[in-house]
């Protein structure tokens, strides 16, 4: 007997389009699901931080900055310490529609830097390729 089930995710908002449909079989592999759906999952993400009113661009500017070439966990303890929780503030605000969306961009800015550092928080579909190679 055949099982088929499938992964489908669309949305649509103004000129914001998106779909995604991964069918699945009794052959399909668990990392193909899971690649699916962590390309759904970074989409979404990126869209509701730009939807929110925060402009990603300038706080992937403030990361580049603040983080420089350094990688690896050990990165991350150091760019935090070094904040200047004042500057950084005034700069997020700068980066968001108005302050009311502040937490939105301080969430985004810890991502921003995590990802620059090239630590993983999530799963990601390069995450995933690099994990199992390519596809067969």
């Amino acid at each position: 007997m055949v099982c088929v089930d499938e992964i489908k995710f669309d949305a649509k908002y103004k000129e914001w389009l998106v779909s995604k449909k991964l069918e699945v079989g009794d052959k399909t592999k668990p990392r193909d699901v899971a690649e699916a759906l962590a390309q759904i999952r970074e989409e979404v993400s990126n869209k509701s931080f730009q939807l929110s009113g925060v402009d990603t661009k300038k706080i992937d500017a403030l990361a580049a900055k603040l983080v420089g070439d350094k990688r690896g966990h050990e990165a991350v303890a150091e760019v935090f310490r070094a904040l200047k929780p004042k500057e950084v503030k005034q700069e997020l605000l700068n980066a968001c529609s108005n302050e009311k969306v502040l937490p939105i961009a301080q969430s985004y800015f810890n991502q921003a830097i995590f990802e620059r550092v090239k630590v993983n928080t999530c799963v990601k579909p390069d995450l995933v390729k690099y994990v199992y190679g390519k596809k067969e």
